[in-house]
């Protein structure tokens, strides 16, 4: 009996020395590991100037830096997912007038994981909540949730971003606002009595938000600065959209008959919450995304 037990021990502490290993073997920074931070007095957000000409400033975004570069586990599956869903988000940010910097708010809101849910039930790339998601023209019914859609969720978030930058002329208050609320930033703003995110004095996640987008910009765009490891394998998404005109009632017999595997189409399509899609004067058609 003790043998037994010594053995399945045994087995125990191997298993979670395993799991240890592979958590870990990607990690990339020594003990003494330093940043060089002189560059960053130039550094900008969406081409807006930040003043890390103050020291408090610059040293924000220093503990920011280091905490992301120091997650080397993390960081190398975040590179993976700004490998494959980066070349995705940008052309859609670009079409919409919105600047490339703006793909590091999805970085830092989700990590890049399309079925991603907060504890204030906002989920997708991109946290949206319900109520905004209606708002913004998603349709979030019992068949489907577009929030999970990386595609439309985008165009929904620049919707929110091109209004908060036409109301408060900066595209640094746009993204600011876009973690605590056009009208929270709109009120500190009038506290302060000043349209510049670097004078207000805000709650310790609203003020850090914009450097935790910079340092991740930082990191996910100079890996080897950092040494960072990417996984061995290379990863692509090639995609194709699959368009759908007519209602389908049940969603599994439909991939059956058209030779989709089911698990793939939802793997691909979290947005697809029921087992059927009804085609609709409001929807006219649906375009599922499929590996090519």
């Amino acid at each position: 009996m003790f043998k037994i037990i010594f053995s399945f021990i045994g087995l125990l502490v191997f298993y979670i020395a395993f799991q240890l290993y592979e958590l870990y073997k990607y990690d990339y920074l020594e003990d003494d590991f330093a940043i060089d931070i002189s560059h960053f007095e130039k550094y900008a957000f969406a081409g807006e100037h930040f003043p890390f000409e103050k020291k408090a400033k610059l040293k924000m975004f220093e503990r920011e830096l280091k905490n992301v570069a120091r997650h080397s586990t993390e960081m190398a599956i975040m590179l993976r997912n700004a490998e494959l869903w980066f070349p995705i988000l940008e052309p859609i940010l670009k079409r919409k007038g919105i600047p490339d910097d703006f793909k590091y708010i999805a970085v830092v809101e989700s990590n890049l994981q399309a079925k991603r849910i907060s504890n204030r039930s906002a989920v997708g790339f991109w946290q949206i909540v319900r109520g905004t998601g209606l708002e913004y023209g998603l349709h979030i019914n019992d068949e489907i949730d577009e929030r999970y859609n990386p595609v439309k969720s985008t165009y929904a978030a620049c919707k929110f971003f091109n209004l908060t930058k036409r109301y408060f002329g900066n595209w640094t208050n746009a993204a600011a606002s876009y973690n605590m609320g056009m009208p929270a930033m709109i009120k500190a703003c009038k506290r302060h009595r000043s349209n510049s995110y670097h004078d207000l004095k805000l709650n310790r996640e609203s003020a850090k938000y914009l450097y935790k987008i910079l340092a991740y910009k930082e990191v996910l765009e100079y890996p080897k600065k950092y040494k960072l490891k990417k996984f061995p394998k290379k990863f692509r998404l090639n995609i194709r959209l699959f368009p759908i005109t007519r209602t389908i009632t049940n969603f599994h017999d439909w991939c059956k008959k058209t030779g989709l595997n089911y698990a793939v189409v939802m793997e691909y399509n979290p947005w697809i919450i029921g087992n059927s899609l009804t085609i609709t004067k409001e929807i006219k058609r649906y375009d599922l995304m499929l590996p090519k």
